[in-house]
């Protein structure tokens, strides 16, 4: 299934392993950053030029929830003329929130337009007025960028086995997810304040941590968040504890503010060359891990 930039779910692939055989694909750069509050940042760009092919899920059931793992790759697409940045921050006593901004408004002096994503969405929304640029959120966004602060990074290609992450929306759901030593999720816990009844799951890599939406069948309820990997043996499944036990999701290689624009496909004079090591270090750890696949090893999709 080929998704654009339209898609509700997105995330990123480098290349896949599924029953031995590989799907291949464009791998895709994350943008890290954590501000002096310690609030996280994960810029995600879609760039022009890109689809996305959806064309590995798993699909489980998981303490009476419909879960969908979605591992998409990107590929090129000469129809997409526009491009997008995603930007969710996490903060340990706020929760996570989601923004986004038109490509062409961002540049290696500073991001603009960042709109916010509203906690039940997983699209952006276009209604939305921008946020000033004197918003703590595009303060630190832009300060991050023009020092040089942020680090490029690729997703992880599963989540990490017997893993556990903690993710909540301020004054709302809080989530907890656990998965196995072969990184199948085994384990949903969430927090309902609103009692809507939620019964779908739909997660996706985003660097190390994970993206998710919880949903109701045949309902317009959701709800998005970021939910952050926690030390597994002292995490005790409330908020006060994810501020004591998260982890640090922040890794990768310092990234030149003024390779933006050929990030957000801007600008085709070459690739970014920290992002060529990240590609040869993935493609090795994903060979290495495909070599012992067997077919049915992956859940049941």
């Amino acid at each position: 299934m080929r998704l654009h930039h339209q898609a509700p779910v997105r995330s990123l692939l480098l290349v896949m392993a599924c029953q031995g055989r590989a799907i291949k694909g464009q791998p895709q750069p994350i943008l890290l950053g954590q501000s002096e509050e310690g609030t996280r940042y994960y810029f995600e760009p879609w760039p022009k030029g890109t689809t996305i092919n959806t064309g590995d899920m798993e699909h489980h059931t998981v303490d009476g929830f419909d879960c969908l793992y979605v591992r998409p790759h990107q590929e090129p697409c000469k129809d997409s003329k526009d491009c997008r940045l995603w930007m969710y921050t996490v903060d340990d006593v706020k929760g996570s929130k989601q923004h986004w901004a038109p490509g062409k408004t961002c540049s290696g002096k500073g991001f603009e337009a960042f709109r916010p994503v509203g906690d039940g969405r997983m699209s952006w929304d276009t209604e939305a007025s921008p946020l000033p640029s004197n918003d703590p959120i595009v303060a630190n966004a832009n300060r991050l960028l023009k020092e040089n602060q942020l680090m490029l990074a690729t997703s992880q290609e599963r989540p990490t086995p017997n893993g556990v992450y903690y993710g909540f929306v301020e004054g709302g759901l809080g989530a907890t997810i656990v998965f196995d030593d072969k990184s199948q999720l085994k384990q949903v816990t969430l927090h309902d304040p609103g009692h809507v009844g939620y019964d779908e799951f739909i997660y996706t890599m985003l660097g190390e941590a994970i993206r998710g939406f919880f949903s109701k069948h045949k309902s317009s309820e959701g709800a998005a968040l970021i939910l952050e990997p926690v030390h597994p043996d002292e995490f005790r499944g409330s908020e006060r504890s994810f501020r004591q036990t998260r982890m640090n999701t922040i890794h990768g290689e310092l990234f030149d503010s003024n390779d933006l624009p050929k990030l957000l496909g801007l600008d085709a004079s070459g690739k970014i060359k920290a992002l060529k090591s990240h590609v040869r270090k993935s493609f090795r750890a994903v060979s290495k891990m495909a070599s012992k696949l067997r077919p049915g090893s992956l859940a049941r999709k």
